[in-house]
C-alpha cells in the first residue's frame, strides 16, 4: 500500500509528518521491539477534523485521508505499519456521510455492535520480516513497553513470529489498572480490536478467525438488538444511570464498507470533560485571540486547536453567553476612553494628584452606566494595562465563577445581575 499523496501535500492538508531521526533522538524508552526509524516517517492528522478527505461511498479507500492516521511509511512512501482508521462519534460535526451509512447498516440489522474500551491502541506490524509493536501517533510503545512485553510474552508469544499473518496489521487495546483513564480495568489485558490489509478493514469473520487461532482475547459483540444510533444512545445512558455499563461506550460497525461510529454514554462524557476539562476561560480567550464574530467562527476555532468533540460543551450556550457579554464591554469601554480623554483635556496639568482622583471618582460614580464602566475608567486613568487586555479580564471576572456541573453540558455559570 502507497500513499497517494506526497509528503507536503499531506502537510498542506494540516497532517503532521515526522522524521523518524526526529522522533529516535526523542525516544525516552528505547526497546528492541521499536521499528529501525532511520528514513522513516510518520503521519499524524490534521488537528481540525474537518480537513479530512473522504469519499462518501468508500471513506477508507486507499485515496481517504481517514486511512492513513498514525501510519508509518518508508522513504518510497509505502506503508511498513498502519494504525487504526479515524472513525468519528455518532452526530459529530462533518461526519454526517458517515453517519448515514452506520443509521441504514443498524436499520437493515447489518450492524455489529462491540463495546468501545478505555485503554491505549497497541499496533502489531511485520517489516522485513521482523515484528514491531508500537501505540497510535508513535513510532514506539514509549512508557507502555514492558506491561505489553510481558503480556505478549507470557500470554499471546504466537504474536513474536514474524511468519505469522505478515500482511495483516493488528489492532488491540491495552487496558490496565496502571493504565487509568476513566474506566478501571482490574487486569493487564490486550483486546483484539480490529485488524487491516492495507486499506482493507478486516471483517468480523476474519477477526473471529484470528482471535480463534491466535488463542487472542476478541473485543466483545455486545448483540443488542437495536435498529438505530439514537436509541442506542439512550439505552447506553440508561444503562449506565442503572450502573450496569463498564464500558466507554460502543462502536458501530458496517460490515459493507467497514464504516465504524462511536456512541458513548452521558455518564462518561461527563466525567472524560471534568478530567480533561475546557474551560470557560479557554472557550472565552480562543474566540477572542482569533476575533471570532459569530457561533460559525467559535466552532472553526475550536477545530483548527483541535479541541476533542468530547470536551466541547453547548458552544451555542456559551457563544450566546459571551457575545452578549462582549457587546456590554465594548459598550463600557467606549465610555470609558471618551471619559478619560475628555478628563485629561478638561485638567491637563492637576496641581493635586489625590484631589484630582477624587473629583474624577466622583464624576464617574454620577455618570457612568454600569460598574464595569467604572472600573475600566480607573484601570485606563491609571494606564495600568492594554485596553485589550483590560476587555479580556473584565469578560472573564464576570464569567468564571461556576455553580454546578451539568453532566451532559460540562459547566454552567452564575448570570446574577444581567
Amino acid at each position: 500500500m502507497r500513499l497517494p499523496f506526497t509528503l507536503d501535500d499531506m502537510r498542506s492538508r494540516g497532517f503532521t509528518v515526522v522524521s523518524g531521526e526526529e522522533a529516535s533522538r526523542k525516544n525516552l524508552h528505547p526497546s528492541p521491539w521499536d521499528i529501525p526509524t532511520e528514513g522513516l516517517w510518520l503521519i499524524r492528522p490534521a488537528l481540525d477534523k474537518g480537513r479530512w478527505d473522504f469519499p462518501e461511498g468508500d471513506p477508507f479507500s486507499n485515496e481517504s485521508e481517514l486511512c492513513w492516521r498514525s501510519a508509518v511509511i518508508d522513504p518510497e512512501l509505502t506503508a511498513i505499519s498502519l494504525g487504526m482508521v479515524k472513525f468519528h462519534n455518532f452526530h459529530e460535526p462533518g461526519a454526517e456521510p458517515l453517519d448515514r451509512i452506520i443509521s441504514d447498516s443498524m436499520s437493515r440489522g447489518d450492524a455489529i455492535l462491540t463495546a468501545k474500551l478505555d485503554g491505549t491502541l497497541i499496533i502489531r506490524s511485520v517489516w522485513n520480516g521482523r515484528v514491531v509493536f508500537r501505540t497510535r501517533n508513535s513510532f514506539f510503545l514509549g512508557p507502555f513497553e514492558p506491561q505489553v512485553r510481558n503480556l505478549v510474552e507470557e500470554r499471546h508469544p504466537i504474536l513474536l513470529d514474524p511468519d505469522w499473518l505478515p500482511h495483516l496489521h493488528l489492532h488491540f487495546e491495552f487496558v490496565s489498572p496502571r493504565n487509568l483513564i476513566i474506566i478501571r480495568y482490574p487486569l493487564d489485558d490486550m483486546i483484539l480490536i480490529h485488524a487491516r490489509e492495507g486499506h482493507r478493514m478486516a471483517s468480523w469473520e476474519e477477526l473471529e478467525d484470528i482471535s480463534r487461532r491466535g488463542c487472542l482475547h476478541l473485543v466483545e459483540d455486545l448483540m443488542m438488538g437495536i435498529s438505530d444510533p439514537t436509541s442506542l444512545q439512550y439505552r447506553v445512558t440508561e444503562m449506565e444511570r442503572l450502573g450496569q455499563w463498564d464500558h466507554e461506550g460502543i462502536v458501530i460497525r458496517d460490515p459493507r464498507t467497514g464504516t465504524m461510529a462511536k456512541i458513548k454514554g452521558d455518564e462518561y462524557i461527563s466525567k472524560y470533560r471534568m478530567k480533561f476539562h475546557f474551560s470557560w476561560d479557554d472557550f472565552v480567550s480562543a474566540c477572542l485571540s482569533s476575533n471570532a464574530s459569530s457561533e460559525e467562527d467559535a466552532r472553526a476555532t475550536l477545530a483548527t486547536m483541535g479541541v476533542d468533540w468530547e470536551l466541547l460543551p453547548d458552544v451555542g450556550r456559551w457563544w450566546e453567553i459571551l457575545d452578549e457579554r462582549m457587546g456590554r464591554c465594548q459598550k463600557a469601554m467606549r465610555w470609558a476612553s471618551a471619559t478619560v480623554r475628555r478628563w485629561r483635556i478638561e485638567n491637563p496639568s492637576p496641581t493635586d494628584q489625590r484631589e484630582d482622583r477624587k473629583a474624577f471618582a466622583e464624576m464617574v460614580r454620577s455618570s457612568s452606566p454600569s460598574p464595569m464602566a467604572m472600573s475600566m475608567s480607573f484601570l485606563i486613568l491609571d494606564g495600568k494595562r492594554e485596553e485589550g487586555d483590560i476587555l479580556l479580564d473584565l469578560i472573564l471576572k464576570e464569567t468564571r465563577a461556576p455553580i454546578g456541573q451539568d453532566a451532559i453540558r460540562g459547566k454552567t455559570f452564575s448570570l446574577e445581575g444581567e
